[in-house]
């Protein structure tokens, strides 16, 4: 919990469970930028740096410990690696390589084509597209003493993106979501991409695919993907950037409150800029429950587009975000990219992201960050990474009792 002397001074809003929180507005300076409310403590975020120079990481809580998936190689192709830490990032197990076959992971401008979650088990679940004479979906399970199973093949259907994504029930279930083309054109329609699932009831062997967005939606090729259930509804959430209607991408959430029979389609927001590719890599998080979490914990909608990037919570009646909150530039002229967002003990929110000037890709990528307090989502503070990150898009794990730590 922050300390007294941190809410001084906040217009804090009082709410009772299940009420939308509302943004508060920003504090502004003479000259219009935004200025934080408070003055955060020096140790409130801390920074951690992937181990063994792997960059990417993607994180998983399970039980007392973290798993974290991590990747090394170059633009195109590279290995995964899946390590273990029990003190939030300071120290790290001896990592494992997920991938047989080295060298094959492949990567899109977003990042590494692999997924994580953890099963029912504790056991971490890794998917993933590897190259060879044709892009091939991959899926691999972790062993009970540490290492992996010989990968699954789940086949290379035609024109499979370089993204996927992976959820795991309290059943057992695993649903492994990918991009690839839907083969099945009718009278006066042109080919698409579409989002597909493959669903295991044992983690050894994965049903039929099958397609769950609306066919005229389409799938954005340089979109990444992510997935999540609701811890506390059971909801699978899929979000994504589609190729858009009407020409024009937007982002979308695929929703499913019957355990994957049949998603609903939401619009989280529009976008106009029909002449730029979005690259883009949605994320979803959720709220860790604690005695002090506002409501339910709600699952978190980040996405970065057109150098912008914004959160919000989704709404777990209707699936709809409850708020589009851009981050406010610091800079001018800058863009902003590759975003993650955690969440502290139910009462703050950092959104972490990459950050460049427009228009020179060659200027090293500076990581920056800003913290919101969940009542009101009054702005605390930001601030920057000490060393630039290189290439490595960043991971946002919530400390104990409060703080964060961003890994990168």
């Amino acid at each position: 919990m922050l300390p007294s002397s941190l809410l001084a001074g906040l217009i804090v809003l009082v709410q009772t469970p299940g009420t939308v929180r509302t943004p508060g507005k920003k504090p502004q300076s003479p000259d219009g930028n935004y200025q934080p409310a408070v003055k955060l403590p020096d140790d409130f975020v801390r920074y951690a740096r992937v181990p063994d120079g792997g960059i990417q990481p993607h994180v998983v809580a399970a039980g007392d410990e973290l798993a974290v998936l991590y990747f090394k190689g170059d633009a195109q192709s590279g290995d995964l690696f899946l390590t273990r830490s029990k003190d939030e990032a300071r120290t790290f197990a001896p990592s494992a390589r997920v991938d047989a076959e080295p060298g094959t992971v492949l990567t899109q401008e977003a990042g590494h084509s692999g997924a994580l979650t953890v099963g029912a088990d504790g056991r971490a679940l890794v998917a993933w597209v590897a190259g060879g004479a044709a892009p091939a979906l991959r899926f691999a399970r972790e062993k009970a003493g540490g290492g992996f199973d010989a990968p699954l093949d789940l086949g290379s259907p035609a024109q499979l993106c370089r993204t996927c994504a992976l959820v795991a029930d309290a059943q057992g279930r695993v649903r492994v979501f990918y991009v690839a083309l839907d083969p099945e054109v009718g009278e006066g329609e042109k080919p698409g991409l579409r989002i597909w699932m493959r669903v295991s009831e044992d983690g050894a062997t994965f049903g039929a695919p099958e397609a769950i967005d609306q066919k005229p939606d389409g799938v954005a090729a340089s979109s990444a993907i992510d997935a999540r259930i609701d811890r506390d509804s059971g909801a699978i959430y899929v979000f994504y950037v589609s190729a858009g209607r009407h020409g024009g991408p937007e982002v979308k959430l695929l929703a499913s409150t019957d355990g994957g029979a049949k998603f609903a389609s939401r619009v989280i927001v529009l976008a106009t800029r029909h002449d730029v590719v979005p690259h883009s890599r949605p994320s979803l998080s959720q709220e860790v429950a604690t005695d002090r979490t506002v409501g339910k914990p709600l699952v978190i909608a980040s996405w970065d587009l057109y150098a912008q990037v914004n959160w919000g919570g989704i709404d777990p009646a209707s699936h709809k975000l409850q708020q589009n909150i851009p981050v406010s530039p610091r800079e001018t002229r800058t863009s902003r990219r590759y975003c993650a967002v955690g969440l502290s003990a139910g009462t703050e929110y950092l959104m972490a992201w990459l950050e460049q000037p427009v228009g020179d890709r060659s200027a090293p990528p500076v990581l920056a960050w800003q913290v919101w307090f969940i009542d009101g989502l009054a702005p605390l503070g930001w601030g920057q990474a000490p060393i630039g990150p290189g290439v490595s898009s960043p991971a946002v794990i919530a400390n104990h009792p409060r703080g964060f730590t961003i890994l990168y």
